[in-house]
């Protein structure tokens, strides 16, 4: 009897969530102190196992989330879930990532991610068409869909479906997501709603070692999306600036040992996001000093040993004298 009652429960369970209406699936219910996201999508054709969804934590809470659900659904074909954690205990803090993915080993093969990022393997592969996170009360949390209904279309292999950036959820997939053509698993999506141009960063040039050292503060402005590049600039005028350089968006900082001394060297630096680069900074110069010329001895110098070489020989001749 037991038995008969778990499978009409099991039956009822999967019943309600097929009959869950288009518009309603694309609405969701969302618990405000516990909205956790799904965040980046890359399901990766060539290596199955190395498909991968990204969850992130955007509240100000930590979340316990060890008897969640994950469903995935298949294009005409079957329905699977199955706890999210694989039993094991999980929390997810604020601002945190967690990746699930069909198989750690090759998830790890090609993709990097931060020390510490959760990895769990939940039988994700290449051909799943939609996901549904559900809590432990089976509450719907967040849903993705694509290749049907009009949602997200397929994407070419390995790019993603990026959230933009800080959990942005209106409950409109094609609103909320984005092509990532370069996936960013347990970091930061590269763009926000609506990105710009970034502001210009803020430069400072020293000399140090007879070499130029050029600093500069990230934009205050990044334009909603990530820095993904500096470029630097120089000239003998400040009308005269041409590029010479580029560096990673992490990097802020470049030695420029190509100078000549006894000039003037003007510099500005410019910041470059996925939509474009911004306008070049202040210029900031620095002159380099002559080779510093054969010193020669100074009036005092001279005066003492003078006075040394007096004393000696005033010594020695009354010495001799005194023979």
């Amino acid at each position: 009897m037991s038995k008969i009652i778990c499978i009409l429960i099991i039956f009822i369970l999967i019943s309600t969530v097929l009959s869950i209406p288009a518009t309603s699936q694309n609405t969701g219910e969302h618990i405000p102190t516990s909205h956790i996201v799904i965040n980046e999508i890359c399901y990766n054709e060539l290596y199955h196992d190395a498909s991968w969804i990204e969850l992130y934590n955007p509240t100000s809470t930590p979340i316990n989330i060890t008897n969640w659900f994950i469903w995935f659904y298949y294009l005409n074909g079957p329905i699977q879930f199955s706890h999210l954690s694989n039993g094991r205990p999980v929390v997810l803090g604020p601002d945190e990532y967690l990746i699930l993915c069909g198989k750690k080993s090759n998830f790890t093969r090609w993709w990097a991610v931060p020390e510490g990022t959760q990895i769990i393997e939940n039988g994700i592969g290449p051909y799943n068409d939609s996901f549904h996170l559900d809590n432990e009360t089976w509450v719907l949390i967040d849903s993705v869909y694509w290749k049907e209904d009009g949602q997200l279309p397929s994407l070419s292999p390995n790019h993603s479906w990026a959230r933009y950036r800080g959990g942005y959820d209106t409950d409109n997939f094609t609103n909320d997501f984005y092509d990532e053509p370069h996936p960013t698993p347990g970091y930061e999506n590269n763009l926000g709603k609506n990105p710009t141009n970034p502001s210009p960063p803020t430069p400072n040039a020293t000399l140090s070692d007879s070499k130029v050292k050029l600093t500069w503060s990230p934009p205050l402005d990044d334009g909603n999306a990530t820095i993904t590049e500096y470029r630097i600039y120089r000239g003998t005028s400040s009308d005269s600036l041409e590029l010479i350089a580029s560096v990673n968006g992490s990097t802020t900082e470049y030695i420029d040992s190509d100078i000549s001394k006894g000039k003037t060297y003007y510099y500005s630096v410019s910041a470059v996001n996925p939509i474009g680069e911004s306008n070049l900074s202040e210029v900031v110069s620095i002159q380099i000093p002559e080779e510093n010329p054969p010193s020669t001895p100074s009036l005092d110098f001279v005066w003492i040993i003078g006075a040394m070489a007096l004393v000696y020989v005033t010594f020695h001749r009354k010495k001799r004298a005194g023979k």
